[in-house]
């Protein structure tokens, strides 16, 4: 599947021999680097108890900070799609969500058509002035993002649409604190926010356990 990639191996080139760098002999070279956190978050992987390659990587990025988990007057799906969404998607993408629930999107400055009242926007979130409880959150998968759901310990819905944010999202759905959607446009968007719901719990509780072990290895470094 890495290799599904490729078709934007030819941009990055491109963009490095403009910039006099050297470019990508293939699609598995984009995975290369110490902030992937396909490759790098050791949850995932197992390394060699010896090893100090465990408490580098992802950890690395800016903090953005702790958020308590009080209970607030309302609640909301955040929806988060990192700063290179596609606007005409989101727009779509909005117009098939379930009007029973309230959202909030970051628009990261962009002016989005809204199908709503139930949908309320934000340029960019801090967690810790949020008003709402955040329930959990929709997002692409694009390593800011599901690092900044992992931290604050928001368990998510993740609809990919490249390569690496998929196995972003896989390796969180495999330790069941996040659920892969490939397909939202033809899928009951109603029954899947039920049924993630139902285990919501389980899903927070799964999530804060990465959370707590993130946060541990922050305080290593």
């Amino acid at each position: 599947m890495i290799t599904s990639y490729s078709s934007n191996v030819s941009t990055w080139n491109a963009y490095l021999k403009r910039q006099g760098g050297e470019p990508f002999n293939n699609a598995l070279e984009l995975f290369n680097g110490d902030l992937n956190l396909v490759a790098d978050y050791s949850q995932f992987y197992d390394f060699p108890a010896d090893s100090s390659y465990k408490i580098i990587g992802p950890i690395l990025i800016d903090d953005v900070g702790f958020s308590s988990h009080e209970q607030k007057e309302t609640s909301k799906i955040l929806l988060s799609f990192g700063t290179s969404f596609k606007k005409d998607w989101v727009e779509k993408f909005l117009e098939k969500l379930p009007r029973n629930r309230n959202y909030l999107l970051t628009t990261c400055g962009e002016n989005i058509h809204l199908p709503g009242a139930h949908v309320e926007t934000i340029d960019f979130i801090d967690f810790s002035k949020l008003e709402s409880t955040i329930d959990f959150a929709i997002i692409h998968g694009g390593q800011g993002t599901v690092y900044a759901m992992a931290e604050q310990g928001i368990p998510f819905i993740g609809i990919p649409f490249f390569n690496e944010q998929f196995w972003n999202i896989k390796k969180f759905s495999k330790h069941q604190a996040a659920l892969l959607l490939e397909n939202p446009t033809t899928q009951n968007l109603a029954e899947t926010f039920d049924d993630f719901t139902e285990q919501l719990a389980d899903y927070k509780q799964n999530m804060l356990t990465l959370t707590h072990q993130i946060k541990k290895k922050h305080s290593i470094l």
